[in-house]
């Protein structure tokens, strides 16, 4: 059925509102592919459950954890169903 057919996410994404961050103004991210590694490192970190999810987008965007604390809750949501479409993908072998 058409209506069941998901919303693909844009990679690279532009942020429905743009973020200043250490003098720089960000207003798209590119994020790539999730690696083990990247899931290991998060693992270990200490936080709460959202910082973990901010060090994981900060990785994936090769962004500063500052700035992506900085994303509106919209945008950021957005770019958590990216990084889930794109594992998905990745399992699908599709990516």
């Amino acid at each position: 059925m058409a209506g069941d057919a998901k919303k693909m996410i844009p990679n690279p994404y532009t942020l429905n509102t743009p973020v200043e961050f250490a003098g720089e103004t960000i207003a798209e991210v590119t994020i790539r592919n999730p690696k083990i590694s990247d899931h290991i490192a998060v693992s270990k970190s200490k936080g709460t459950e959202i910082e973990q999810e901010v060090e994981m987008m900060a990785r994936l965007a090769g962004l500063n954890k500052g700035a992506v604390a900085e994303f509106d809750e919209h945008d950021f949501n957005q770019l958590s169903t990216l990084v889930a479409q794109m594992r998905e993908a990745l399992e699908e072998g599709n990516a």
